[in-house]
């Protein structure tokens, strides 16, 4: 997939709407970030997240594309971006330039994602309150070996939760 294609097709989508949105709200950044060090991927906490709004479960399978791409390049670009000290002069253009790319990266993943999610089924088989939904598809999103109910991590799933409905509110 070309970067050109990328773009258009991620400015076209709910997916990236929904994304570019909650990432502006105050807390998201940092926590999603936060999360993203002990191995979460964004990319899954907002499938998770643009689910609920619309009143489906995720049950966090992924294609084998969407995976791959993330450990074999987002993953990839972010790993070389952070090798790179930021207090290092020299190579500050560089970080700037690989943080785009790693942005680009996440792009196509959510783009994958989209294209995924299209194809799956389009309701909710349990009725759920929107705020049980949302905790229980941002739990799935968790990796495997993540004890989603330690403290602090249950916090953030319910802070992640509680901030889903802000961008399209569930009436």
């Amino acid at each position: 997939m070309d970067s050109a294609t990328s773009d258009k097709n991620s400015l076209a989508n709910e997916l990236w709407q929904f994304a570019l949105a909650f990432w502006q709200l105050p807390g998201i950044e940092d926590t999603c970030l936060t999360l993203q060090q002990r191995g979460w991927s964004v990319t899954r906490i907002l499938c998770a997240g643009w689910l609920a709004t619309q009143e489906r479960s995720y049950d966090g399978t992924e294609p084998d594309e969407l995976s791959q791409w993330r450990r074999n390049k987002t993953e990839a670009i972010r790993a070389l971006r952070q090798s790179i000290g930021k207090q290092e002069q020299a190579p500050a253009t560089l970080r700037g330039l690989l943080a785009k790319a790693e942005l680009e990266s996440e792009k196509i993943e959510l783009d994958l994602a989209w294209a995924w999610l299209q194809h799956q089924p389009t309701h909710s088989t349990v009725k759920e309150p929107p705020m049980t939904l949302a905790q229980a598809n941002v739990r799935v999103a968790a990796p495997p070996d993540e004890d989603t109910d330690s403290a602090d991590i249950h916090q953030k799933i319910i802070f992640l939760a509680q901030q889903v409905f802000k961008v399209f509110p569930n009436d």
